[in-house]
């Protein structure tokens, strides 16, 4: 029993090292994601600018010439980046909660583990070594 247990443990200790690692590189992922949407943010200002600029210009009539189209399309464009980044962004932290459940719920089967053992270890040991199996075996192999 001793030896199940043990097993059961060390198997639990190699998933949790693994999910820890998961986490580990899924908050470097979340840092990466967090800082492409800010290093976004500046381009889309001046982007969004030179639109604005471009259509409210005085003495000047609104005018649909190519830069215009390709302002639009920079605008069009980081839009779309940003809202990829957003959802990317919302699927990664909706994984990396998913990892910390699943890392407090080996911690506890750990927990627990360790608390069978130790109840194997220091309380059961003794009673076995004491109690007369030898005995016991013969005794039942002649029933």
């Amino acid at each position: 029993m001793y030896f199940l247990f043990t097993d059961a443990k060390n198997k639990i200790t190699c998933h949790l090292e693994r999910v820890q690692q998961e986490l580990y590189d899924l908050e470097k992922h979340l840092d990466v994601i967090r800082k492409a949407i800010e290093d976004k943010a500046p381009s889309l200002k001046v982007a969004q600018t030179r639109l604005e600029r471009r259509t409210h210009r005085s003495d000047v009539e609104l005018c649909r010439d190519e830069a215009h189209f390709r302002i639009v399309s920079e605008v069009q464009d980081i839009n779309e980046t940003l809202e990829q980044l957003q959802r990317k962004l919302g699927e990664v932290e909706a994984t990396h909660q998913q990892l910390l459940k699943t890392k407090a719920c080996l911690e506890h089967d750990l927990k627990i583990k360790a608390n069978s053992l130790f109840i194997d270890r220091e309380k059961c040991m003794g009673l076995r070594k004491s109690f007369p199996i030898t005995t016991f075996v013969t005794q039942r192999q002649t029933c």
